[in-house]
């Protein structure tokens, strides 16, 4: 019975679907555009050496201004921890977090429950020495990352892509945006 509760919830409950932006000013001007979308399965499952994760996967479609267009798809397992208040408040500054694929660091606690963290070690397809800084703010209806930093090297180059939460998608936003519908005349992505 319980293997049919989780068969029946995952074929009709769809996975969750957020949208950020690159903010030009915590972005590098290799990159002209770039978008994020994060698809998180409502439905977390224990793994070990996790806890419950959720199976969660990133897609970045970027216009480069030397190579032209990227598309990056990464899937993690992302510790259901990263999305509860008590956890993030019970770490200390600093303090490291060890998981098998992953670190998690928190930062800085700030006001109205949001917090800094960063990830490191994580795998990510064609960035070498990725780390990923967010800012998780837990009282809030929906997922709790509100702005996303990639940083790391690709082709020999630093980059950095300081993404902003834009809205979660649904039936009402049927067609996904991509990197070149953002910079429809050229000149406007100079």
């Amino acid at each position: 019975m319980h293997f049919l509760k989780y068969l029946f919830m995952w074929f009709f409950i769809q996975p969750n679907l957020y949208l950020f932006e690159a903010n030009k000013a915590r972005t590098s001007s290799l990159i002209k555009k770039a978008v994020l979308k994060v698809h998180i399965n409502p439905i977390s499952y224990p793994k070990q050496g996790y806890g419950e994760v959720y199976k969660t996967k990133f897609e970045i479609d970027m216009l480069l201004r030397v190579f032209g267009r990227k598309k990056i798809k990464q899937q993690f397992e992302l510790p259901r921890d990263f999305f509860e208040q008590e956890f993030l408040e019970s770490l200390d500054i600093g303090q490291i977090v060890e998981y098998p694929d992953l670190k998690f660091m928190l930062e800085e606690k700030q006001d109205n429950d949001c917090y800094k963290a960063l990830i490191k070690d994580v795998q990510i397809k064609s960035i070498q020495n990725p780390e990923l800084r967010a800012r998780i703010c837990i009282n809030s209806d929906d997922l709790g990352f509100k702005e996303i930093d990639l940083s790391g090297m690709a082709r020999g180059r630093n980059i950095k892509i300081g993404f902003d939460r834009v809205k979660e998608l649904s039936d009402d936003f049927p067609e996904e945006p991509q990197a070149d519908n953002l910079c429809p005349n050229t000149l406007d992505c100079f």
